[in-house]
């Protein structure tokens, strides 16, 4: 009797973390989804910034003005009264420029201030499923991914966010329902992670809670996987004071799909 209920719990453990959907490989469906996901490097403090070479030590403030030799900053204000210097740096000395929304628009994003590489899992839910499957993608960091899916209308529910640093979870979601064509390979489109301004087209805000943090320490226990970006977003863009992931859904026309099915685009929105 005993093992009869251990075997019962262990099968209903597993069955909550195993996945109804299949991996596309081999013809092995006819009915698939497909799609990319990229993670682009994120800037993880506070912005404006500059970050020198020397050092790799970093400076709060707006370029106002680029040649090719010299770049003219003004530092941030740590006070209202403060009366902010202005600097000249030759270009040769400078790593990397941070725009007022994170954005790296020169140089590189030096590792140490750049968020861990972040995985998603996005669950589903199938119109008229009286089975309640569980069903999720799981995406990794620029990579591409194809699942054998049944036909239907699906919503997405949920999106996890996975990196060193922990787990977040999404709040709710902004994205409409998403039609399945059969025996065709419906492309959903390239799913971008990025810190992109909400105000772009196709961009999308998804809302989160911390669920786990190994990290507890300065602003990523504060403001999650994305640590001190959305702070920073929230002060310098006038961007939502909550914390959110920045989605970005592009049709990207050079994509190769895995599967011989005819291709029907499906791109979240």
């Amino acid at each position: 009797m005993k093992r009869n209920i251990l075997l019962l719990l262990t099968s209903i453990l597993i069955g909550c973390n195993s996945n109804n959907i299949l991996k596309y490989q081999n013809n092995n469906c006819n009915t698939i989804v497909e799609g990319s996901y990229t993670y682009n490097k994120i800037w993880n403090t506070y912005a404006p910034a500059i970050v020198f070479k020397k050092g790799v030590s970093v400076k709060f403030g707006t370029v106002i003005k680029q040649d090719e030799k010299d770049i003219v900053f003004v530092e941030a204000r740590r006070r209202k009264s403060d009366n902010p210097d202005t600097l000249i740096y030759p270009v040769n000395t400078i790593r990397t420029i941070i725009d007022s929304a994170g954005n790296c628009v020169y140089g590189d994003i030096p590792d140490m201030f750049c968020t861990k590489v972040i995985s998603l899992r996005v669950y589903l839910d199938r119109e008229n499923d009286s089975l309640k499957e569980n069903l999720f993608w799981d995406m990794k960091p620029n990579e591409n991914f194809a699942y054998c899916m049944k036909p239907g209308k699906y919503t997405i529910n949920r999106i996890e966010f996975y990196s060193d640093y922990g787990e977040d979870e999404s709040i709710s979601i902004p994205f409409s329902a998403i039609n399945i064509d059969s025996n065709k390979t419906n492309y959903i489109g390239n799913i971008i992670l990025c810190s992109a301004s909400s105000a772009k087209q196709n961009v999308y805000k998804v809302p989160f809670k911390t669920v786990s943090d190994k990290k507890q320490a300065g602003a990523t226990a504060s403001f999650g996987l994305l640590g001190g970006l959305l702070y920073g977003l929230s002060k310098s863009a006038n961007a939502d004071s909550s914390k959110y992931y920045a989605l970005v859904i592009k049709d990207d026309s050079t994509y190769i799909p895995n599967s011989k099915q005819k291709l029907v685009k499906k791109i979240i929105h």
